[in-house]
């Protein structure tokens, strides 16, 4: 082999391994993302065999549909996680309380949300749970528990996806759960609850939960504390 030769095969050598390293991440990449394709492949026919079909039209938007009813204070949701976002399930009640779970969705997910109302002798707790995922719980106190037990088939109930599927952008929150007290019903609560949660409940509903990403979410505290500010001047 002559001199030049030589030098040109040794200058090959780091680029065949650059090569051969190029090809691997990229095969490595290919299964991963083959197997993950699989895995909402998967997912999806086993939720159709149980609930239906849930065509999803953009796979950029949030969507959402009541998959069953078992009961008033028992309901499951399908639904489509769109990739890569920051997302927060959030509730707030009348009496001042208020919290939110989180989770990331590196790849498109599809799964079950269930709300269910679980009652003991001790505490009233309102969870929902994100099949395979984080949960939001809520903790009702003693007034409110009394108004959700005492009166729950008064109550107004409304849920998103009832009717149809629901497909929404990611940059806006979407009202999942919500309870209120109807008009009829509050003169009775007058005299059962203190005069600070009957107030509230004039003009909020007694208990919510939304659906969003993050940053749908700072977006709304920011405008709600402009607002306030707003008003305060």
């Amino acid at each position: 082999m002559r001199p030049a030769e030589l030098v040109s095969s040794v200058k090959a050598k780091p680029f065949n391994w650059f090569l051969l390293l190029v090809i691997m991440i990229f095969t490595v990449s290919l299964v991963s993302e083959n197997r993950q394709y699989e895995s909402l492949r998967r997912e999806k026919e086993r939720l159709e065999k149980m609930f239906g079909r849930f065509d999803i039209d953009n796979p950029q938007e949030l969507n959402l549909k009541l998959a069953e009813r078992v009961s008033r204070d028992h309901l499951l949701w399908r639904v489509y996680w769109p990739a890569r976002n920051d997302w927060r399930i959030a509730h707030r009640n009348a009496w001042g309380g208020h919290g939110w779970s989180s989770f990331y969705s590196r790849d498109a997910t599809e799964n079950i949300l269930r709300f269910r109302v679980h009652r003991s002798d001790d505490t009233t707790e309102i969870h929902l749970i994100r099949e395979a995922g984080p949960s939001d719980r809520m903790i009702i106190d003693e007034q409110a528990a009394m108004i959700l037990n005492t009166h729950w088939d008064e109550l107004q109930i409304s849920f998103a996806g009832n009717d149809c599927q629901v497909a929404q952008s990611v940059d806006t929150i979407l009202t999942l759960f919500e309870v209120r007290v109807p008009d009829d019903l509050m003169p009775k609560l007058k005299s059962e609850v203190d005069s600070r949660l009957w107030g509230n409940l004039q003009t909020e509903p007694l208990i919510s939960f939304w659906i969003g990403t993050a940053q749908a979410f700072e977006v709304k505290e920011s405008r709600e504390q402009l607002k306030r500010q707003g008003g305060s001047e």
